[in-house]
C-alpha cells in the first residue's frame, strides 16, 4: 500500500504585548496580583482554525472565576488595533458583531487581576462565512495551520521536514525551520499539546517491536535546522499476528475540552486488519504509555478501524471523532467528546450502503451546506462500481446527523477500474460559504483529482469535474488537506504525492472565485 506523509500545519506563537518574556519549555502561567498562580488556557477556536461564522463562539478555561473576563478580537498580533471587546463572567462567549474576513487575533484578559492574560491565537474568517449570530452553538472548524515564526502567516511542511512559507511562489526556496522526522510516516499540525500557548507538531512512527507505535511531538516554537522531537510517547499495541501496522493515521483535536491538544492515532493491523484507535492526551508533561486510551473496533477482527476526522460537530466545546471500519465490517460512526474523553458508545452510526462498497475509506468534516454548522462526508470507493462520496449534513435543530446521505458525488466511469474516494478533502475553495469537495481517484498508471462545489444539500447536483494540474507526468497521491495558505480568504489545497511508495513532492492548488487552480510559479 502506498504511504505518504502530509504535513500542513497549525498555528502561532506569541505573548500578549504587555505580558512577559516567553521561552520554549518555561512556565507560562499568568500570576495574579495577590500572588496566586492563575491557569488560563484558550480552548476554541484552535490556532489557525477556519471559523464557519463571522461571529464565532470562543471558549477558554481558567483556574479561577472572574466577574468580567474581557475577550479582545484584534487586527494584529500585538492587539494594537482592537476590532471588538466583549466582557462576560462566563468562559464562553461570541463576537458581538460580524468580524471582518481574513486573519483575526484573539486573547482573554481579567481586568480585575494584574497580569492575568492568555496567550494570543489567530483564526481565519473566510470570505463566504455567513453574517449574524451562530445557529445556537457556534461550532468552528478547527483544521489548523502552522506558524513557526509567529508572523501570522501560514506555512506548509515539505516532505523532507522543511517548513516553508505557505504563500511563496513555486519553486519555494525560503526556509522557516526544519525538523528531524526520525522515521515519522505522518506529521501533522497538532495544536497546543503541552498547553504552553505555542502550537506543536506531531508525528507517528511504526517500529518492529511490541511497542510498535511511537508518537513524536515537536514542541513549538520550532526554530532552526534539524529540530529533534521533544517528546517520544510509546503506544503499546498487541500484535497477535506478529506483523507491523499496514497503515497509520494521525489527527489532532481536543476531545476532553481542557485546552490541551490531544492526538488520535489509528493503526490498521497488517494481517488481521482489525484496526485500533488510540487517544494520546495532551498535558503539561509528556504522557506515558499508561495515559494512552484505546478504542476498539466495533466489528472486531477484520474491522479495519480507522480515525477519519476530528472536529466539534455538536458545538459543545469537545471535539468529536469520525471513525470507520470500512472493510467487510462496513460501519462508520461518530464518537462524542466529553470531559472524560471519547464516549465509547457512538450516538450516530451508519452501515455500508451497497454491498461491500468500503464506506468510510475516507472522511472529512466541514460546512458543506453553508448554514454555519459542520457536515460529514464519507467515501465509498467501490460503490456503484465507480466510487462515491456521500454527504451527511448536520441538522442544528435536531442536533444530529441524518441516517441517510442527502447527496452523492460519484465517479464518471471514464476509466476501466476507478476507485474514487481513497482520500478526500473539504474546503471553501471558491469563497461562497460552502465547503467544496476534492476526491482522489486512484489507478495503477496515475492518479486523478476530481472536484465539485458545495450545495445546500451537500454536493452540487452537477457532479464531479476533473481538477486540472500543471504538467502531464503521472503522479500518485495519498493525503489531501484544505488550508488557508495565502490569507486571501479562499481555502487552498495541499496534496502530497508519492513515487514508488516514497514521498516525492507537494502539489499546491490556490483557491479562487472560480475554484481551485494550480499554484502560480515564478
Amino acid at each position: 500500500m502506498r504511504r505518504g506523509v502530509l504535513g500542513v500545519l497549525p498555528c502561532l506563537v506569541c505573548l500578549l504585548g504587555a505580558c512577559f518574556d516567553r521561552k520554549p519549555g518555561t512556565d507560562r502561567v499568568p500570576v495574579a496580583d495577590a500572588g496566586t498562580a492563575v491557569e488560563l488556557r484558550l480552548v476554541q477556536p484552535a490556532h489557525g482554525a477556519v471559523v464557519m461564522r463571522r461571529r464565532p463562539v470562543v471558549r477558554w478555561r481558567a483556574s479561577v472565576a472572574s466577574p468580567a473576563w474581557r475577550v479582545e478580537f484584534c487586527a494584529d498580533i500585538r492587539c494594537e488595533r482592537v476590532l471588538q471587546s466583549v466582557s462576560t463572567a462566563d468562559t464562553t462567549t461570541a463576537a458581538s458583531g460580524d468580524l471582518p474576513t481574513g486573519l483575526v487575533f484573539w486573547r482573554v484578559l481579567d481586568p480585575t487581576r494584574v497580569g492575568v492574560a492568555s496567550t494570543m491565537r489567530w483564526f481565519h474568517v473566510p470570505r463566504g462565512a455567513p453574517a449574524g449570530a451562530p445557529p445556537g452553538y457556534g461550532a468552528v472548524l478547527s483544521w489548523a495551520q502552522y506558524d513557526a515564526n509567529a508572523d501570522g502567516r501560514a506555512e506548509f511542511l515539505d516532505v523532507d521536514g522543511t517548513l516553508r512559507p505557505g504563500d511563496s511562489l513555486e519553486p519555494v526556496t525560503e526556509v522557516i525551520a526544519r525538523i528531524a522526522r526520525n522515521g515519522a510516516e505522518r506529521v501533522i499540525a497538532a495544536g497546543d499539546v503541552d498547553g504552553d500557548g505555542f502550537p506543536d507538531l506531531a508525528g507517528v512512527v511504526k517500529t518492529p517491536t511490541r511497542d510498535n507505535l511511537t508518537v513524536l511531538v515537536w514542541r513549538g516554537p520550532i526554530e532552526g535546522a534539524a529540530v529533534e522531537p521533544s517528546w517520544r510517547i510509546p503506544v503499546l499495541e498487541p500484535m497477535p499476528d506478529g506483523g507491523a501496522p499496514e497503515r497509520l493515521d494521525l489527527l489532532g483535536g481536543d476531545v476532553n475540552g481542557d485546552g490541551y491538544g490531544d492526538l488520535v492515532v489509528s493503526s490498521l493491523g497488517f494481517q488481521q486488519q482489525r484496526g485500533q484507535v488510540y487517544v494520546v492526551p495532551g498535558g503539561a508533561r509528556a504522557p506515558t504509555a499508561a495515559d494512552v486510551v484505546a478504542l476498539s473496533s466495533p466489528r472486531g477482527i477484520l474491522g479495519q478501524f480507522r480515525a477519519l476526522a476530528v472536529a466539534d460537530l455538536d458545538g459543545d466545546g469537545y471535539d468529536d471523532l469520525l471513525a470507520a471500519a470500512p472493510g467487510l465490517a462496513g460501519l462508520s460512526a461518530v464518537y462524542r467528546g466529553t470531559a472524560r474523553g471519547l464516549d465509547p458508545l457512538p450516538p450516530w452510526s451508519i452501515a455500508r450502503t451497497h454491498g461491500n462498497d468500503h464506506l468510510g475509506s475516507a472522511g472529512a468534516i466541514a460546512d458543506l451546506t453553508g448554514d454555519g454548522a459542520p457536515d460529514v462526508a464519507l467515501s465509498a470507493p467501490r460503490a456503484r462500481a465507480l466510487g462515491c462520496v456521500y454527504a451527511f449534513p448536520w441538522r442544528p435543530t435536531a442536533g444530529l446527523l441524518p441516517s441517510d446521505p442527502s447527496a452523492a458525488a460519484c465517479g464518471a466511469g471514464v476509466r476501466p477500474s476507478p476507485t474514487l474516494g481513497e482520500a478526500i478533502g473539504l474546503g471553501d475553495f471558491d469563497g461562497d460559504g460552502r465547503a467544496d469537495l476534492v476526491a482522489l481517484e486512484t489507478d495503477v498508471t496515475t492518479d486523478r483529482l476530481w472536484t465539485t462545489p458545495g450545495h445546500r444539500e451537500g454536493f452540487y447536483e452537477g457532479g464531479l469535474t476533473p481538477l486540472e494540474r500543471r504538467g502531464s507526468a503521472p503522479f500518485y497521491a495519498r493525503h489531501l488537506t484544505a488550508v488557508e495558505l495565502d490569507g486571501d480568504g479562499y481555502a487552498d489545497l495541499v496534496v502530497e504525492t508519492l513515487r514508488e511508495g516514497i514521498p516525492d513532492a507537494i502539489l499546491r492548488f490556490r483557491g479562487t472565485p472560480a475554484g481551485l487552480v494550480p499554484w502560480p510559479s515564478h
